[in-house]
């Protein structure tokens, strides 16, 4: 990951791009996860992103994710009933993971 930038969110990087997401919690700055340049993603990522907006919502942080989303990544987050139709978005993605929260 550079910065904020995450190619991978997958089980077989899960503990790595944890800690990487944790990180950016503790910068003094709300961060703003751009997930632009996110090539895949499993169930295992979009748990990480739903614990990391939890986080950041009981720690009062200002977290949020950004970006246009690939046509490979949408189609994860649609089979993983996250989304029921199009999600273009890191916002729109966001706004999925909020409403469960």
């Amino acid at each position: 990951m550079k910065h904020n930038v995450i190619r991978e969110l997958t089980i077989d990087c899960a503990t790595a791009s944890r800690a990487q997401l944790l990180e950016l919690l503790k910068n003094g700055k709300p961060p703003a996860i751009d997930l632009s340049s996110l090539e895949t993603i499993d169930l295992s990522g979009i748990q990480e992103l739903v614990a990391l907006l939890r986080e950041a919502s009981l720690a009062n942080r200002e977290t949020h994710l950004t970006g246009a989303l690939g046509a490979e990544v949408q189609r994860s987050i649609v089979l993983s009933g996250l989304c029921d139709r199009e999600c273009a978005s890191g916002e729109t993605l966001e706004r999925a993971i909020r409403s469960l929260l």
